[in-house]
């Protein structure tokens, strides 16, 4: 028992010294525009992502999306 809590006591210790921060911008390069008169979202104005699961038999797949709103999600053309 004692081991165990040690062990616990140690991953909680040095878990936090291996994850990366956020950078305050994201970093992107060679984008291109394919949204006409749309507008900029602010960073991290939108952080709530969504995990999507289309079951489209036999071929399912997944999909990430970003609620935008109370009732709507944004995500990408090719998800749908």
């Amino acid at each position: 028992m004692e081991k165990l809590f040690c062990l616990t006591l140690l991953v909680c210790l040095v878990a936090p010294f291996y994850g990366a921060p956020a950078t305050e911008e994201p970093v992107v390069s060679n984008v291109e525009e394919h949204i006409v008169n749309g507008i900029d979202a602010k960073y991290c104005e939108f952080p709530h992502v969504v995990f999507l699961r289309i079951a489209a038999k036999p071929n399912d797949y997944f999909c990430g999306a970003t609620l935008i709103s109370d009732k709507y999600l944004l995500t990408a053309a090719h998800c749908l």
